[in-house]
């Protein structure tokens, strides 16, 4: 059966290799063809023009040359088709470079065995996959880790708090069907016990799997029991247990679900209760316990804008004032991507200016 599926799986790659060709056949052709229909298109309406209004001076600056309108027109159509040579040849060349590009890719992840793992069931998906930097990412404990290198993969970095910390939260990217018992494995292993995730499940696409149970599940030897839900104004907290192996575990699941996708939330209150809520919840479980588990889609956007928040907010605190670019930079050196985008970074800026106001209007009470 394991050789059946790795010849299935070249298959697939070798199929994307093709697709990847295929489509650059396409490409050069359909641009050239948008050339031809705007610049001989152009000169033809450029004739017309010439007859209508009797063109026959073009004029600009200090020099002014007189033709007819049809040796314009006809200037016109052959600068055209040389236009449409040269970028013919220049879409060719720019799509061969992405074909090359494509089937190396190929080529690597085949070399390694990577298509083995389930993040790379799709054959076309790694163009789009964000891999974990190696330097801070989270290695799963796996009994066959040793003739299986992969089973220790999992999509997520640790990443430094307050005072560059370390190891003060986990930012993960959001569990995928395949991914559920890895996920739980993870957490586990950490001994967190927070899970923070801001993200729907659906938006526009899926953008993660509802990796907990209705009420009891196990997954990968771990039982994931939901104990009590409330519901807040703007997120749900479930109280869970955890067990395995004769342990017992408690662990607190935050779900935000006011925040779109690469967008900012129309609110900075409702983030920053959230964020202090997480915090006294950690307070609560004590120094002794792992990482916060933080995750959005795909655990770098909205996941690097709590976690800047949170530990801004520490800094404001103790020290009166922040540094949101060092920050920002800290993290994206934990895990590449952090806070993605310019308005979620004004967002982090406007969440700290209410945070900083509510801090002054305490004191002075």
């Amino acid at each position: 059966m394991g050789s059946l599926d790795q010849a299935d799986e070249e298959q697939k790659l070798q199929g994307g290799v093709d697709q990847a060709q295929e489509a650059g056949r396409d490409e050069p052709y359909s641009w050239a063809a948008l050339w031809n229909v705007l610049t001989i298109g152009g000169s033809i309406c450029l004739l017309v023009l010439s007859q209508i209004l009797d063109l026959t001076t073009l004029q600009s600056g200090f020099w002014k040359i007189e033709m007819p309108g049809f040796v314009l027109v006809i200037v016109f159509f052959v600068m055209a088709v040389i236009g449409t040579m040269v970028s013919q040849r220049l879409f060719t060349n720019f799509n061969e470079s992405v074909v090359t590009y494509r089937k190396c890719y190929y080529k690597l992840i085949k070399r390694e065995k990577i298509f083995s793992h389930n993040a790379f069931r799709h054959p076309m998906s790694y163009v789009f996959l964000y891999f974990a930097d190696p330097h801070s990412r989270v290695c799963l404990m796996s009994p066959d880790q040793e003739d299986d290198p992969l089973s220790s993969y999992i999509n997520a970095n640790y990443i430094r708090g307050y005072d560059e910390e370390e190891k003060v939260y986990i930012a993960t990217q959001g569990p995928t069907v395949n991914t559920v018992g890895d996920f739980w494995k993870m957490v586990w292993q950490q001994h967190s016990p927070i899970i923070v995730m801001i993200t729907n499940i659906e938006e526009v696409n899926e953008k993660c799997t509802e990796y907990w149970p209705e009420k009891q599940a196990v997954y990968d030897g771990i039982e994931v029991t939901v104990n009590q839900i409330i519901q807040e104004d703007d997120y749900v907290l479930r109280l869970m247990t955890l067990k395995s192996g004769g342990e017992e575990r408690r662990l607190k699941h935050f779900w935000y679900t006011s925040w779109p996708d690469q967008k900012t939330p129309d609110q900075a209150p409702p983030l920053l209760k959230l964020v202090e809520d997480v915090e006294e919840a950690m307070q609560i479980a004590g120094q002794s316990n792992g990482p916060i588990v933080v995750h959005c889609s795909a655990g770098i956007g909205r996941t690097g804008c709590f976690i800047a928040t949170t530990i801004l907010c520490k800094q404001l605190k103790n020290e009166g004032a922040v540094d949101i670019l060092r920050t920002t930079c800290q993290l994206r050196l934990d895990r590449g991507g952090m806070i993605q985008t310019s308005e979620q970074y004004q967002f982090v800026h406007h969440v700290l200016s209410l945070f900083a106001k509510h801090n002054s209007h305490a004191v002075e009470e």
